[in-house]
């Protein structure tokens, strides 16, 4: 009976010992655990350190996120194509005048006859009237961009030979070279009445240089409404050829408001010599009709003139407005359509790159944000640059 309790005993203390030894021992662990559980977290490891190294060279290139913004940029990207049907890219329109180059600006001085002979009627009204109104309707018509200034002649003094000096030496400028302010420019023109002589050499002159002081390189035009001819001693047509010669290279255009056949060959003599030309009315109709065909010179010159310096040929408003609201609507679209696609991406890309497609997303939009800038400053170099960019790049920034 001893013997049986102590051999119970011995394998009582035995067997604990045995099987803690066993669990403590490394080797034993190793060999134990290394064929299972510790394998497996061994290899886990290895996957996650092999992920963090294509990560870290994700992030350096960006190769692998911009294929995958390309692949949606291509299936829902916005077509901005559409928004700009319409509008004016031209660069190659020939200018009216036949030039070769482009200008800055387009300059315009009316030089107005206000001598004692315009106190003289037509059909009741008086010359002055007809043509203070129909240069007012004109410059009120012209597109903004255009700078006009107002000079007038005869208006001082008297026509009698006591004030020829005076008269002959009042050439004055009324309205300076300037962006178009309606209501200041018709109280000017409103500010003086025929009184004098015809100092139109003298005119065309000052015109020369109050259009000089619209700087260089620009388009600069006189047009003057007489009703008669040179009565100071000056010389119209060779005043006219200097000025069209100069650098400021100003075209002369003359209108004979109402004159004779040998009043309208010498101005149209002195017209030719300014490079412009000349135009007979003989009454309010014909007055308007001049002006109203030299506005459509001038927006013809104008939109030719945009295109060639690089700007976009757009008069309406209401077309910018389209392409603007088409743009924003188009923005709204993709942003919608881009986020339901990116939340179809595989978890793995997602967590790689969904910060980085949304952010070209964004700048990919800030692109057409500056279109629409640029659009209603009208620089089409800048704006065709960028439409270019979003057709042939969807990864432009």
């Amino acid at each position: 009976m001893k013997k049986i309790i102590l051999t119970t005993f011995a394998v009582l203390l035995i067997i604990p010992s045995v099987t803690y030894a066993v669990w403590w021992n490394p080797l034993t662990w190793f060999n134990s655990w290394g064929k299972g559980e510790v394998k497996k977290e061994v290899i886990i490891n290895r996957d996650n350190s092999q992920n963090y190294n294509q990560t870290q060279k994700t992030n350096t290139d960006n190769t692998y996120c911009d294929g995958v913004f390309d692949k949606i940029i291509t299936k829902i990207g916005a077509n901005y194509d559409s928004c700009v049907e319409g509008l004016n890219f031209s660069s190659d329109c020939k200018l009216p005048d036949g030039a070769n180059t482009s200008y800055n600006k387009i300059n315009i001085a009316i030089i107005l006859d206000s001598s004692g002979s315009m106190e003289g009627t037509i059909s009741g009204q008086k010359k002055i009237a007809i043509a203070k109104k129909a240069v007012i309707d004109f410059v009120s018509s012209l597109p903004k961009e255009i700078n006009v200034s107002l000079i007038a002649y005869g208006h001082k003094g008297s026509n009698s030979d006591a004030d020829k000096a005076v008269s002959c030496a009042g050439v004055e400028t009324i309205y300076p070279l300037s962006p178009l302010n309606t209501a200041d420019f018709i109280s000017k023109v409103n500010s003086f009445s025929p009184k004098g002589w015809t100092p139109l050499a003298s005119a065309i002159k000052q015109a020369q240089t109050v259009l000089q002081t619209g700087g260089i390189n620009n388009k600069n035009i006189i047009y003057v409404v007489s009703d008669g001819l040179e009565t100071c001693g000056g010389d119209p047509a060779k005043i006219a050829s200097e000025v069209n010669k100069s650098n400021s290279k100003v075209e002369v255009n003359i209108i004979g408001f109402a004159v004779n056949n040998d009043e309208q060959t010498k101005l149209k003599e002195a017209a030719v010599s300014g490079g412009g030309k000349f135009y007979l009315a003989n009454n309010s109709s014909d007055l308007n009709k001049v002006f109203s065909d030299n506005k459509v010179y001038l927006n013809g010159y104008l939109s030719c003139n945009n295109a060639a310096v690089g700007r976009l040929s757009v008069d309406s408003s209401a077309l910018t407005g389209r392409v603007s609201v088409c743009f924003s609507s188009a923005i709204g679209r993709e942003s919608m359509d881009f986020g339901m696609e990116a939340r179809k991406l595989s978890r793995s890309d997602s967590d790689l790159c969904y910060k980085s497609i949304m952010d070209k997303l964004s700048k990919r939009q800030q692109t057409v944000y500056k279109m629409q800038d640029d659009l209603n400053s009208k620089n089409s170099d800048s704006f065709s640059k960028s439409l270019k960019d979003l057709k042939s790049n969807a990864t432009s920034n």
